[in-house]
Order: C-alpha cells, then structure tokens, then sequence
C-alpha cells in the first residue's frame, strides 16, 4: 500500500478513535450513581440477557488499521427494564479500552440509546449476546497476554459467564499488537510495556494528536 494511503487511513482512524471518546463521555452522563451501581450489577448478572448490540464493521477488513469496536450488552432486569452495559473494545493491544454501565432504562428508551452512539459515528448492529462476549473475551485474553488488563470500569458479571466456546470473530488472534492511542490513554506507558513483552520492533502503533 502506498504511504500517501497509509497516512490517510492512520488520519481516519485517529478522527473514529476522538469520536469514540466523544460517544463515551456523551453516555457516561447517563451513567448510574456510584452508590447504586454495584446492586445494578449484582442484580443484571444474576438476570437473562436482552438485547445485544456490536459495531457493524466489526468483519471490515479494508483499513490497515484496526478498528475499535463497540459491545453492547443488557440485562433483564426483574422489572422488566433494561440493565445496559458499554465496551470500546480494542482487539489488537488493550482489551476493553473503555466500559460504563447505563442507568436502567425500557425497551424504547434502550433503543434510542445505542442510536445515540451510532450518531457519535459508530454504528451498532443487533447480534446474539455470543457474538458481544466472543469479541470482548478474545480481546481480553490477548490483551492479559501483553499484560494489560481492562479499564477499571469493565463489569465482567455482566458479559459472563464466559462461554465454553467463543466464536472465531475477526481478530480473534492477531498477528502483532496494533496500539491505536486514544487522547486519554497513557500511550508512554503502553508503549513500554509492549517493548518490554516483545522488544522495539515487535508491535504497531498511531497516537492522536489533540
């Protein structure tokens, strides 16, 4: 691939990692209080699962740069309502880069949520709760296998268990670690630590620029 095309798609992916973070910081207004969020959880893992979401180019393969990816999982709850929680999924390095749990909501109102995040630029297909804990899971394993482990508000509960058997997703098992800096992370941090896993030349890696 050329580089003029390689530089085009490295500045697109840094613009879908800014709206990322925008989409993030939109949906954490509406995030429940911190002293109710642990009996929202405890009560979700313990419910069915409802509706579950996955960024609709999860199987595009065209960019040379991963894209990140976003899981969306609900719980129903025993009165009826929707219990949803949020990953931004790096699959090639980090893991779950970022995670929230949404405020209980119905049905509708649900719906008009992950709207919301597909018009921040990320849109959300329907798919089988499998499908959403398939990509976190493996993003997860390869992420611990590089010594990183998920953003610390990552709910494990409410993706699992995990399953016996994941589905092959795309990047189920990449081949190099691709780190795609978003403008909250510690890109020196990271960057160390992947040298330190498998040296300098090992890895992969854009950082956006403010």
């Amino acid at each position: 691939m050329a580089s003029s095309e390689r530089r085009r798609q490295k500045k697109l992916e840094r613009h879908r990692v800014k709206r990322a973070e925008a989409k993030k910081q939109a949906a954490r207004r509406r995030a429940p209080v911190a002293a109710s969020l642990g009996a929202l959880v405890r009560a979700g893992a313990a419910a069915p699962f409802g509706p579950c979401w996955v960024s609709s180019n999860l199987h595009e393969n065209r960019s040379p740069v991963p894209s990140l990816v976003t899981a969306v999982v609900t719980r129903r709850l025993p009165d009826g309502r929707l219990l949803s929680h949020v990953a931004l999924v790096d699959r090639t390095c980090l893991g779950v880069k970022n995670a929230f749990v949404m405020a209980p909501t119905n049905d509708a109102e649900t719906e008009q949520r992950v709207q919301s995040i597909a018009e921040q630029g990320d849109a959300l297909e329907r798919c089988e709760p499998l499908v959403a804990q398939s990509v976190v899971y493996q993003a997860l394993d390869y992420a611990r296998s590089l010594g990183f482990e998920p953003q610390r508000d990552f709910q494990a509960s409410l993706f699992g268990p995990r399953p016996p058997e994941l589905l092959d997703t795309p990047l189920a098992r990449p081949e190099r670690p691709y780190y795609v800096a978003g403008p909250d992370d510690d890109a020196t941090r990271v960057l160390r630590q992947l040298e330190a896993v498998g040296g300098p030349n090992s890895f992969e890696y854009v950082v956006v620029e403010e």
